[in-house]
């Protein structure tokens, strides 16, 4: 899912039969991106304002963030999980704070199964 602007919606679908961690990447200028789950009700927030240049990328596998190589895990907002993406379709909104901010949202994942 790509997002751009300060709100934006999509659906994933996880055909798998468990549930599947996402990774994710915001390129500014963003404020304070915010990325949800609505199926599951989890959010993962920063509190930072990010440039032109500047890249915020999220492990949800590790539960690490990382702002132009750095660590970001101080920019992460209280109330946040490491949420992942349930079996079926799952709703992800992306927000940041300020209407005029041109920046970007990625996530990216796989379809996740059970295994031996």
């Amino acid at each position: 899912i790509l997002a751009t602007s300060s709100t934006n919606t999509g659906s994933l679908n996880n055909v798998g039969d468990v549930s599947a961690f996402p990774s994710m990447t915001f390129t500014g200028p963003l404020t304070n991106p915010r990325i949800a789950n609505n199926t599951t009700g989890a959010y993962l927030g920063f509190s930072v304002t990010l440039g032109a240049s500047d890249v915020l990328t999220v492990d949800t596998v590790n539960r690490t963030a990382s702002l132009n190589g750095g660590s970001a895990m101080q920019y992460v907002v209280s109330g946040s999980t490491w949420w992942t993406i349930a079996p079926g379709i799952n709703s992800i909104i992306f927000t940041s704070s300020s209407g005029g901010d041109t920046g970007t949202g990625t996530l990216s994942f796989n379809s996740a199964w059970s295994g031996i």
